[in-house]
């Protein structure tokens, strides 16, 4: 049996609760990029991180979506790039507790059912640099990728980007 010795790290939160759409950042300038809810994947809670995980969670009812835009800064004063854009659908499995501090009670909380990825660096009809796991079961979805030579991270939420909008959304993120 190998070991791959993958780093075991902690959840941390990628957007707190957007109850309202986020200003879309449409200059990839430096001077742009958000001063808060971003991450830096330095931090001490995930710099040993080979790869990432995002799980989305938010508030409405089941079948509820908003879209999605996960920028990244680039190592080394590289580029700001649209990482993956697409929709998250809440599904039945209930997060009525913030993951993150499990103290807060978040009312009509539903975890993501559904990720989809339309565009994007990382997207790619046929050979995509990213994995969407359990979509459509009703369970939890999640995200993942490789984190590459992005050294800061950023969600956007657009909650009535998708097609039946949600009243909240969150993002968690976690390295393997």
């Amino acid at each position: 049996m190998a070991y791959l010795n993958t780093a075991r790290l902690q959840w941390s939160s990628l957007r707190g609760a957007v109850a309202a759409d986020d200003t879309a950042l449409t200059s990839f300038n430096y001077s742009n990029w958000p001063s808060s809810n971003t991450l830096n994947l330095n931090s001490s809670k995930i710099c040993d991180a080979n790869g990432m995980v995002v799980a989305f969670h938010g508030t409405a009812a089941e079948n509820k979506d908003f879209a999605y835009n996960l920028y990244g800064k680039c190592i080394a004063n590289g580029p700001i790039m649209l990482l993956l854009t697409g929709v998250v659908t809440l599904g039945a499995q209930a997060c009525t507790t913030d993951p993150i501090d499990n103290t807060t009670t978040i009312a009509n909380g539903l975890w993501a059912d559904t990720i989809t990825a339309t565009a994007g660096i990382f997207y790619d009809a046929t050979n995509p640099a990213y994995r969407i796991y359990d979509a459509g079961n009703d369970m939890i979805c999640i995200l993942q990728f490789d984190q590459k030579h992005v050294e800061d991270i950023f969600c956007e939420i657009d909650l009535d980007g998708g097609s039946d909008a949600a009243t909240s959304a969150y993002a968690i993120i976690t390295g393997w």
